[in-house]
């Protein structure tokens, strides 16, 4: 139920938000297209160059659009160190997004895992061959 809220919404706008239940319940209209993906709406194109998918993004603090780290240092400061976001015009710090470095370090677990139960694995396996 969490995820249809965020798509659908109630067709009677009188019904102020209150609860109903059974065949009280109002008619729900879909806001978003059925096949609309996720990666339409969540793209990693900086929306500034263009760049399809940037190797080091930022975003603003105060307002949370992302731009590439190219662009973000183009734009001029405003005060000591802050810079006016492109889109909404809210000045805000820019920040560096470090999402490379988890990926990398949760695979390097991942695999140092894998590794370690295959290892146990070919253990028990030449044990029970003796």
């Amino acid at each position: 139920f969490g995820a249809a809220t965020c798509c659908f919404r109630s067709a009677n706008a009188t019904d102020g938000g209150s609860e109903w239940t059974g065949s009280e319940r109002p008619e729900l209209t879909q806001i978003y297209p059925p096949n609309e993906s996720l990666q339409i709406r969540y793209s990693r194109c900086c929306k500034l160059c263009l760049t399809p998918n940037p190797q080091i993004c930022s975003v603003f603090s105060s307002c949370g659009h992302i731009l590439c780290m190219p662009c973000a240092d183009q734009l001029p400061l405003v005060g000591t160190s802050e810079k006016c976001c492109p889109f909404c015009r809210k000045r805000g710090e820019v920040v560096r997004i470090f999402e490379d470095l988890i990926e990398d370090g949760i695979g390097t677990v991942l695999m140092e895992m894998l590794n370690t139960s295959v290892q146990d694995f070919r253990k028990k396996i030449k044990s029970s061959e003796l």
